[in-house]
């Protein structure tokens, strides 16, 4: 019976969290600027920046959890400039922001000596991928 009253209890408070998150709509978000070391060394990668907000929806920090060093701050400055939906019940609540860097690099002969392309594309929730195209300009 206790074992029965546990599961019940941990199921309730996940369900009542994933709900609690689902509420929180992103109503503006800021794209951060591709690093021009990680352009220049073709490095890719993930940051999760855990970010607090108050019942305005403006957040109050951030902090990447994880993510290569070039990425982090970048990811966390930006993160401050999002605005979510306000929630008058509740005093802080905490979102996980993924930004997803990616590269790809384009080495085909026709497209050399364009200027590196940034494509955003936001994906619900929260997550944000930013792709870097970048085109050699090497004369062989």
């Amino acid at each position: 019976m206790k074992k029965f009253v546990f599961i019940t209890l941990v199921c309730l408070c996940f369900i009542f969290n994933v709900f609690g998150q689902a509420k929180i709509k992103v109503l503006k978000y800021e794209v951060p600027k591709f690093p021009a070391v990680a352009q220049a060394t073709l490095t890719p990668s993930e940051v999760d920046v855990l970010v607090k907000i108050n019942k305005d929806g403006k957040v109050i920090s951030s902090k990447a959890d994880n993510g290569h060093p070039f990425f982090r701050k970048i990811a966390e400055e930006t993160a401050t400039k999002w605005l979510f939906s306000d929630d008058k019940n509740l005093q802080e609540r905490e979102i996980k922001i993924t930004f997803a860097f990616k590269i790809k690099n384009n080495n085909s002969g026709k497209n050399n000596y364009k200027p590196t392309k940034i494509v955003t594309k936001f994906k619900k929730p929260y997550r944000l991928e930013i792709l870097a195209l970048i085109y050699p300009r090497v004369d062989i």
